[in-house]
């Protein structure tokens, strides 16, 4: 195999490299309207009225009990199915929260090839002031860095405070927590039961998109959605999912799996786009500092703070820097 990988193969394999990097980056979260905020925020407030679905209840009790956590460290298995191409990625997960923004360190490896010879590389180290990005897909590798500082600020929330869960759609930024208040920012979640992973039992959540997030990737529809009219989810771009499912825990809440998936055309059966599980966690146990510190390198770090806040913000901040 050549290095020259066709250009839905880099695709692919960019995808898994970034988890839901690709998906939160596709609709800002406070760019536009508010409804998406005002939604979430009215669920909060009927969850003790019973206005909220248990889905919703659990993934809130979800993000509770992850942020009360000391530490977090955990194996990752990843798989990816996109443009006809299959692919599965493994690493390790830490992270620390011991102060307002939690460390985070994540590794992530691919072998691109039937033989392993080339492998691609995803290391995202959150020290609690930046976020530090090196990806090695082919031949050259990146490094980026994100001053969290500066998207707090441009959030409304000063110099050291930690930037709000839901800005961190990268796992490596927000840790666990922000994965899955990102997550329950996108989508609503209903229970559909039980079931058991590696016979651990789980409850079963299925997450559809909110209508104000849907109305923006189907510009073209949005009347349709705002009316909740039927909505012709085949015409998302192919690389997004029309629904999500989590597997979390029975007795912790833990967020085992996150699947991606998308409907079957013509059948009632859907297939999982990506799919990120964590099949062996360990919690409040000590991890070495050293984890969460980026050393020194020959690259030089491209600064992606703006492009950041760009991409999380949206139209809320501009050009503003």
């Amino acid at each position: 195999m050549t290095t020259r990988f066709p250009a839905s193969i880099q695709i692919a394999c960019i995808v898994l490299l970034t988890h839901v990097s690709y998906l939160h980056a596709q609709i800002p979260v406070f760019g536009g309207s508010e409804a998406g905020n005002d939604a979430v925020a009215a669920g909060e407030a009927g969850a003790g009225q019973g206005g909220a679905s248990r889905g919703d209840s659990f993934v809130a009790e979800s993000i509770r009990l992850l942020e009360s956590r000391h530490s977090i460290v955990a194996e990752i298995s990843q798989q990816i199915d996109l443009f006809g191409h299959q692919f599965a990625g493994k690493g390790q997960y830490r992270e620390e929260r011991t102060g307002p923004q939690p460390k985070v360190r994540l590794e992530l490896k691919i072998p691109l090839d039937e033989t392993g010879t080339k492998i691609g590389t995803l290391v995202q180290v959150c020290d609690g002031r930046y976020l530090w990005t090196y990806r090695r897909l082919l031949d050259d590798g990146k490094l980026s860095r994100v001053d969290l500082d500066r998207v707090a600020k441009a959030a409304g929330q000063g110099g050291e405070a930690a930037c709000p869960a839901a800005l961190m759609g990268p796992i490596g930024a927000g840790g666990l927590p922000g994965l899955m208040e990102a997550l329950r920012r996108q989508f609503t979640f209903e229970l559909i039961g039980e079931s058991t992973l590696t016979r651990m039992p789980v409850w079963q959540l299925r997450g559809t998109w909110r209508p104000d997030r849907l109305a923006r990737l189907l510009p073209d529809q949005k009347d349709a959605v705002r009316q909740g009219r039927g909505v012709d989810l085949a015409a998302l771009p192919p690389h997004l999912p029309d629904h999500v499912v989590l597997l979390l825990g029975k007795e912790d809440f833990f967020p085992y799996r996150f699947e991606y998936r998308r409907a079957v055309a013509g059948t009632n059966e859907s297939r999982a786009l990506v799919t990120m599980t964590l099949p062996s966690v360990n919690v409040n146990v000590p991890i070495d500092p050293s984890h969460f510190q980026y050393g020194a390198t020959e690259l030089e770090p491209s600064d992606e703070t703006q492009q950041f806040i760009q991409s999380r913000l949206g139209a809320r901040v501009g050009g503003r820097r």
